[in-house]
């Protein structure tokens, strides 16, 4: 999805919500890319299940008023998935700055987090695409198969056409 969106990630800062598996992934895809700053926000430091996050700053969601360096924003998060599309894990005017916002959420295809990014021409992204990747990256391992990126584009384009 960054790379789709042509987002540089090295020496960039990112601010990751959630702390869940979603976010190992996520993190762990960032630190591979040399991001300079990734900081996790959580509900409650206390119950932190991601072992990745403790080599970052962990701060929580009332802290993020206090965040200056905006790059890339990542929901790994179900804030904003269907049924409960109406809302969003992070106000309005603190996506106000970001280069790139990635919602890891597929339905709906446009979060409020997401819609909130287009109406600040920032560039965004769901997760359509990473589900329709690991899918058929999947499927290449389980049946060693040759898979193109031609196919992935593909599906993810009719998936996208769809509405999913």
């Amino acid at each position: 999805t960054f790379k789709k969106h042509n987002v540089s990630i090295e020496d960039s800062s990112a601010i990751v919500l959630g702390s869940g598996g979603a976010s190992a992934a996520v993190i762990q895809y960032l630190e591979d890319r040399h991001c300079k700053d990734i900081t996790i926000v959580v509900r409650n430091k206390n119950k932190i299940s991601n072992r990745k996050c403790t080599n970052h700053k962990i701060i929580l969601y009332d802290e993020l008023i206090s965040v200056t360096k905006k790059d890339i924003l990542v929901n790994c998060t179900p804030v904003g998935m269907h049924p409960n599309m109406d809302q969003c894990p992070v106000d309005r005017d603190f996506i106000k700055g970001f280069k790139f916002v990635f919602d890891l959420i597929y339905n709906p295809l446009e979060t409020k987090l997401l819609s909130y990014a287009k109406e600040y021409n920032i560039k965004h992204s769901n997760g359509l695409l990473m589900l329709v990747s690991q899918a058929v990256w999947a499927e290449s391992i389980w049946n060693k198969i040759e898979v193109k990126e031609e196919v992935i584009d593909k599906i993810y384009k009719e998936l996208w056409q769809r509405g999913f």
